[in-house]
C-alpha cells in the first residue's frame, strides 16, 4: 500500500509536467481580436551661441537655432477567420529656423518638411475555414520640403529658395495560401504556469483546453484599448486572475501568486513569435514622381551686379513586376523558433527625367529616359532561442542577389547599356538578459559581405566590367543598462 501511495504523487507530477511542457505552440489558433492605436509626439529644440569681441577677433559671433517636430502615428490590427490585416499611418511635420552672425557674415534660413505615409497589409480569406486568400498590400508616401535663406557677407547679398516634393504609390495584388498565428501571448501564459508550478501554487493539472483558453484570453485583453495605461494593466491582470480562479487550477490568492502573475505579465522577455506558412504570388506596381525647384538671386554691395537664375527638375518612374513570397514560421519547441523567408521579384521599369537650368539671359533643358530589366532573390533564416523568461538569443543568416540591365531608348544591348550584379551575404547574433527592472544586458554582432560588378555593353556585343568591388563589414556592440530610479 505504501508503494501505491508513493507512485500516485509521482504519476500526478509527471502528468502535470507533461501538460504544460508538451503544449505545442505551433498548434495555437488565435481568437478574433482587433486593436487601434493613435499616438501623438511633439519635440522642441533651441540652441544659441554667443561669443563676444576679443582682441584677436574682429567681430562677435551670435547664432540662434530653433527647431520643432510634431507627429501622428496610427496603427490598427485585426484578426478574424475571414481576414488578417495591419494598417499603419504616419504624419510628420518638421520646421527649423537659423539666424546668426559670424565674422561679419549674416545668415538667415527657414526650413519646413512634412511627410505622410500609409501602409496596409491585407489577407482576405475565401472561406472561414480555408487558407486560400486574396493579397492586397497598398502603400502611399508623400514628402515635401521648402527652404529659403539669405546670406550677407558684406560684399555680396544672396537669396535662395528651394522646394522639393515627391509622391510614391505601390501595391501588391495577388493570391496566396496559408495563415499566421501569434504565439507570443500563449508563451507568456506558459511562463506563468511554469513559475506557479515551481512554487507549488498549482492545485491540479491544467488541461490543453484550459491552456488554450488562457492563451486566447491573454491575446484578447492585450489588444483592448484604454486611454489610461495603468487602468489597462489592472484590467488585464484582473481578467486573467479571474479565469485562473474560475478554472480552479491555482490555490487561493496569495502574495506569491500575484507576484508571479504580475512579474511575468509585465517583465517576461518574450519577443514576437508566430506560427504558420504563407505562400503568395502576384503583380507589384510602383509609381514615383518628384518635382524640384531652386531659385537664387544675388547682388554685390552696390546693387549694380545682379545675378538671377534657377533650376527645375522633374523625375518620373514606373515599374511593374511579378513577385513570389514564401514565409515559414515554426516554433520547434517552447524554447526554439525557426523562421524562413524567401522573396523573388522580377520586372520592368521606366524612368524619364528632365532638368531645366535658366538665368536672366539663357535657358537650357536636358532630358533622359531609360528602361530597366530588374531581378532579385533573397533567402533569410532566423533561429530564436528562448530558454527562460529572462533571456533570449537570436541568430540570423541572409543571402541576397539582385541586379538590373539598363538601356536607353528602345534598343536593348546597345553600346551604352549597363548591367549591375550585386550579391550580399550577411549574418548576425543578438543576445539579451534581464536581471531586474533596473539592470539589463544586451549584445549584438553583425557581419556582411558585399560584391558589386558593373558592366557595360561594347560594340562587339560583349559585357565589359567597369567596376568590381568586394567589401566585408563587421560590427559589435555591448550595452549594460542600469536605472537608478
Amino acid at each position: 500500500m505504501k508503494y501505491l501511495l508513493l507512485i500516485i504523487p509521482i504519476v500526478c507530477t509527471l502528468s502535470l509536467n507533461a501538460q504544460i511542457d508538451s503544449f505545442r505552440l505551433d498548434q495555437v489558433h488565435n481568437p478574433d481580436y482587433k486593436r487601434k492605436l493613435l499616438e501623438f509626439n511633439f519635440l522642441l529644440n533651441q540652441s544659441n551661441q554667443n561669443q563676444f569681441k576679443t582682441l584677436e577677433q574682429e567681430s562677435p559671433i551670435d547664432n540662434f537655432r530653433l527647431s520643432g517636430r510634431t507627429g501622428i502615428d496610427f496603427y490598427s490590427i485585426k484578426n478574424s477567420t475571414s481576414y488578417q490585416g495591419v494598417q499603419f499611418g504616419h504624419l510628420n511635420l518638421n520646421g527649423s529656423a537659423i539666424n546668426g552672425k559670424n565674422e561679419g557674415n549674416v545668415a538667415d534660413a527657414r526650413t519646413f518638411l512634412t511627410d505622410a505615409t500609409y501602409e496596409s497589409n491585407n489577407r482576405f480569406y475565401h472561406s472561414d475555414k480555408g487558407l486560400a486568400h486574396l493579397v492586397f498590400n497598398p502603400r502611399a508616401e508623400i514628402n515635401y520640403m521648402k527652404r529659403n535663406g539669405i546670406n550677407d557677407n558684406r560684399s555680396n547679398l544672396s537669396h535662395s529658395d528651394q522646394e522639393t516634393s515627391n509622391y510614391l504609390f505601390e501595391s501588391d495584388l495577388g493570391w496566396g495560401h496559408g495563415r499566421l498565428e501569434n504565439v507570443s501571448d500563449a508563451r507568456t501564459v506558459l511562463f506563468i504556469l511554469e513559475d506557479l508550478r515551481k512554487n507549488n501554487l498549482l492545485l491540479r493539472e491544467p488541461t490543453q483546453e484550459e491552456i488554450n483558453e488562457l492563451a486566447n484570453l491573454a491575446i484578447y485583453v492585450k489588444n483592448q484599448r484604454f486611454f489610461d495605461s495603468r487602468i489597462k494593466r489592472i484590467y488585464e491582470l484582473t481578467t486573467l486572475d479571474s479565469l485562473l480562479q474560475q478554472q480552479g487550477i491555482v490555490s487561493e490568492s496569495s502574495i506569491g501568486y500575484h507576484t508571479i502573475l504580475q512579474d511575468n505579465w509585465n517583465y517576461s522577455v518574450n519577443p514576437f513569435r508566430q506560427t504558420g506558412t504563407l505562400f503568395q504570388y502576384g503583380l507589384r506596381q510602383r509609381f514615383f514622381i518628384e518635382n524640384s525647384t531652386t531659385n537664387y538671386l544675388s547682388r554685390d554691395s552696390t546693387g549694380t551686379d545682379l545675378t538671377r537664375g534657377g533650376q527645375r527638375g522633374y523625375l518620373e518612374e514606373m515599374a511593374a513586376s511579378f513577385f513570389v513570397n514564401f514565409e515559414y514560421y515554426r516554433p520547434l519547441s517552447q524554447s526554439l523558433q525557426n523562421d524562413v523567408r524567401i522573396q523573388l521579384n522580377s520586372g520592368l521599369s521606366g524612368r524619364y527625367q528632365t532638368n531645366d537650368i535658366y538665368s536672366i539671359n539663357d535657358e537650357e533643358r536636358t532630358s533622359q529616359s531609360e528602361n530597366n530589366l530588374f531581378y532579385s532573390l533573397s533567402v533569410r533564416d532566423d533561429l530564436g532561442i528562448y530558454p527562460t523568461n529572462r533571456t533570449y538569443i537570436s541568430l540570423w543568416l541572409e543571402a541576397r542577389y539582385e541586379g538590373y540591365i539598363s538601356y536607353e531608348g528602345t534598343g536593348l544591348f546597345d553600346q551604352e547599356d549597363r548591367m549591375l550584379d550585386q550579391f550580399t551575404l550577411s549574418g548576425g547574433l543578438s543576445a539579451y538578459y534581464y536581471f531586474s527592472p533596473q539592470l539589463r544586458l544586451s549584445a549584438e554582432w553583425g557581419s556582411n559581405f558585399n560584391y558589386f560588378n558593373t558592366k557595360q555593353h561594347d560594340t562587339v556585343s560583349e559585357w565589359v566590367s567597369l567596376n568590381e568591388v568586394s567589401r566585408w563589414n563587421n560590427n559589435f556592440s555591448l550595452r549594460l543598462t542600469y536605472k537608478l530610479f
